[in-house]
């Protein structure tokens, strides 16, 4: 075709080349970057895939950050609490060692008695200074607040002790109304005499949930007396004036009274047997879990425990809030509730350890750690001897900090731990998702830009020869 103006192989040829020059630079680009798509056009849907998957990718690194850092607290408060524990030990040994007061001087009690203070400071100071990051941990600053638990005197008390573990708050941070419905209240073991005193002498084997031991009584003497003057032995009291009742200490199934008549008539037939019965109910419509005088409700929104007074009565309803408070934990990529753990941690001060019990004036009673230094109610060198006191608080202190601990540390394993691992595989696979969508094939790509630089050699050269064939119309002119 013999024309000048319009050179179409080399439009032809130009095109080729232009695109061929576009691709190269896209296969540059991703070779450049390691990314697929590195804008809009080169994958639109890819683009808001990759994106999204960045999204929840990044969220999860937070929640991993979130899971490790929330595992380091919580083992912290319990490295905290394990030396807590340790002191509790060497006081219930020191107390144990105190009790062999007949081959001990004043100058040792003395002695075992600033080991107890010292260690008791120990507690304290401990409790004060555990923090993480400038966090206080088991001060009580991360408990729960309540209203409408009344200070009372315990005897008339609806609850002697109210210990909420977990309380998830709505997204307004309203208060949560705990509702407490008792179906039957706790019952103690108990056993009725056949005679308040012994007419001829009596012999009676009385067996508790503490330990058994025989009891003689002799003709004339109050049956009441006797059996109460074992209490310690079998767990048992007696009471009454004209009628006497054997009842057992402690309520609940666990709790049993048996009188075996040796020798005498102060049991009808010969043998008399009880046991007590646990406390049934619901807290906010759900059948809790009842121990004794215990009630315990574990739910993923709410964890706690209630202890009852003991005058309660079947059919008794009472409710309080959890106000605020609670250190929260976000362990999931989800800003509600249900990726969320707010645990409360309370106060483990001397003050605190032990059975807190309140008067009518709402007076705390000497029944804490705080009460076995010098000058408590309940110290080694007290006017009146309280060892057995002693030891029941330090017991139910190292109950307190074992609880805790355990509660800890299932929080650390069955829910953070495993947690963590499911975050990390949903990371894995989200990453591999995200890569097979935005990152660059470098195999494909490096043979991409083999094939489109020889295609540009390749277009370059053909180009030149379209644009020099219009010369040829030079011979036709002569």
């Amino acid at each position: 075709m013999s024309r000048i103006n319009t050179n179409v192989d080399s439009l032809v040829a130009l095109n080729s080349l232009t695109n061929t020059n576009s691709q190269l630079g896209t296969t540059l680009s991703r070779l450049s970057t390691g990314t697929r798509v590195n804008s809009g056009k080169d994958d639109p849907a890819g683009l808001i895939s990759g994106n999204l998957l960045k999204s929840e990718i990044n969220s999860i690194s937070s929640a991993i950050g979130n899971n490790n850092r929330a595992n380091a607290v919580l083992s912290t408060a319990d490295s905290s609490l394990g030396q807590i524990n340790d002191l509790l030990d060497n006081i219930r040994g020191i107390l144990t060692t105190s009790a062999n007061k007949g081959a001990l001087s004043q100058d040792e009690i003395d002695a075992n008695q600033a080991s107890i203070d010292s260690a008791i400071s120990s507690v304290d100071r401990i409790a004060s200074s555990s923090q993480f990051a400038g966090k206080k941990l088991i001060d009580g600053s991360l408990g729960f607040q309540l209203s409408g638990v009344g200070r009372t005197d315990v005897a008339n008390a609806t609850f002697t002790n109210v210990q909420v573990n977990l309380a998830n708050f709505n997204a307004n941070g309203d208060a949560i109304t705990v509702d407490v419905s008792l179906t039957t209240a706790a019952k103690q073991a108990s056993v009725a005499l056949s005679a308040a005193t012994a007419t001829v002498d009596s012999t009676l084997e009385i067996i508790g949930s503490a330990g058994a031991t025989t009891v003689k009584i002799g003709s004339g003497q109050a049956a009441k007396d006797a059996i109460n003057g074992v209490s310690d032995i079998t767990g048992i009291i007696a009471t009454g004036s004209s009628t006497i009742y054997l009842n057992s200490l402690n309520y609940g199934k666990d709790s049993f009274v048996t009188v075996n008549n040796v020798a005498g008539n102060l049991v009808s037939g010969l043998t008399s047997s009880a046991t007590g019965s646990d406390v049934t109910g619901t807290i906010n419509g759900q059948a809790f879990s009842g121990k004794g005088l215990n009630a315990t409700l574990k739910g993923s929104n709410l964890d706690l425990s209630l202890t009852f007074g003991d005058s309660l009565t079947d059919g008794t309803s009472t409710s309080f809030t959890v106000d605020r408070g609670g250190a929260k934990f976000q362990l999931g990529i989800n800003l509600n509730t249900s990726n969320q753990i707010n645990l409360g941690i309370g106060s483990f001060a001397s003050s605190s350890l032990g059975r807190v019990i309140v008067d009518s004036n709402g007076d705390v009673q000497d029944n804490t750690l705080a009460s076995l230094k010098t000058g408590g109610q309940n110290a080694l060198t007290a006017a009146t001897d309280r060892g057995q006191k002693a030891a029941q608080i330090v017991n139910a202190a190292i109950g307190q900090v074992s609880s805790a601990r355990a509660r800890i540390g299932a929080l650390q394993s069955n829910t953070i731990e495993s947690n963590l691992k499911a975050l990390q595989v949903s990371q894995e696979n989200l990453s591999s998702a995200r890569s097979d969508i935005v990152d660059t094939d470098f195999a494909k790509e490096t043979a991409n830009l083999t094939r489109l630089q020889i295609l540009v050699q390749a277009g370059t050269s053909a180009l030149s020869v379209a644009n020099s064939r219009p010369q040829s119309v030079l011979k036709l002119l002569g």
